[in-house]
């Protein structure tokens, strides 16, 4: 019997793709990791990343956060970053996929005595969960009128930065975020590697 090279190839590097995206996707996200001695830096899914805040502003703390409630899907108790100021921008070394950032607290219009905003203007767009307590979502903006806001902003594609900027200055509010690394090189790419390598040998005797 006669066997197809082409067609033999071709259904290797099929398996190949398949297996790649199987094993991605299975992936699991996870949160990230704060510096206690330098604010500001940290690591999640192996990919470090800074967070820097407007001149006028800083960090108060790292520390843990009671996460065990609906507004966070119950996910526990979590190290979290807590801010003041402006324009927070966390800028990761390697892209981050499923990107979820918890607001833990997040000083609302209702307590602009103590430093609060009616605002939050994201420069990615995102989704709110649905449990997300004392906020709003419009477009890429999180209207915050009541006095703190819970819950999770889900952000999708590739992220290498984000950033958010308050409508005023704000004080001792805290956030932390999960997610997941993308594998500089996915699992089953030899496979497809060896392909295309046949690919061009075969190539090369259908040329003699």
């Amino acid at each position: 019997m006669t066997r197809n090279p082409l067609a033999l190839i071709a259904a290797i590097a099929a398996a190949a793709a398949g297996v790649a995206t199987v094993q991605h996707t299975q992936a699991a996200a996870t949160f990230a990791v704060f510096n206690t001695q330098t604010l500001g830096l940290g690591t999640i899914d192996g990919v470090d990343f800074t967070v820097t805040v407007d001149d006028n502003g800083g960090f108060n703390v790292a520390g843990n956060a009671n996460l065990n409630s609906a507004a966070y899907d119950f996910a526990g108790s979590r190290p979290y970053l807590d801010y003041y100021g402006t324009t927070v921008t966390i800028n990761f070394d390697q892209a981050i996929s499923d990107l979820n950032l918890y607001l833990y607290f997040f000083r609302g219009g209702a307590t602009a005595n103590d430093a609060g905003a009616d605002s939050y203007t994201f420069d990615h767009s995102f989704s709110i969960n649905a449990n997300f307590d004392g906020g709003t979502q419009n477009g890429n903006v999180l209207e915050t009128p009541d006095s703190y806001a819970n819950g999770v902003l889900s952000f999708s594609g590739q992220i290498t930065s984000l950033s958010w900027t308050s409508s005023s200055d704000v004080s001792a509010q805290g956030f932390t975020f999960s997610g997941t690394a993308n594998a500089s090189a996915v699992p089953g790419a030899g496979l497809a590697g060896l392909a295309t390598i046949g690919l061009a040998g075969v190539s090369r005797r259908r040329r003699r």
